[in-house]
């Protein structure tokens, strides 16, 4: 199991859009880990320059089918509304 970084986030899910640690982490995390936070995770996604970008990429696109376009619509809506969320399960 991951280590925390708070009382939900485990420490593969990026602090900063350098945290290297946190994406070789998610490198080894699996679907059921990453799950719960997936939400989270796509946020990451928001620009191609950050370099926490392609690891969080890389790792998603294996689960590409299993990211639902709920998953997609719920992580914009978090975005633009700037409050953060969990996705319903």
């Amino acid at each position: 199991m991951f280590k925390k970084i708070n009382e939900h986030l485990p420490r593969f899910v990026p602090r900063d859009k350098c945290d290297d640690e946190a994406g070789r982490l998610l490198q080894q995390a699996s679907w059921e880990e990453i799950r719960p936070c997936a939400a989270e995770l796509l946020e990451w996604l928001q620009d191609t320059n950050w370099p926490i970008f392609s690891d969080v990429a890389n790792k998603l696109g294996e689960y590409a089918n299993e990211l639902t376009p709920g998953y997609w619509i719920f992580s914009l809506r978090m975005m633009m509304s700037g409050k953060p969320g969990r996705y319903p399960h």
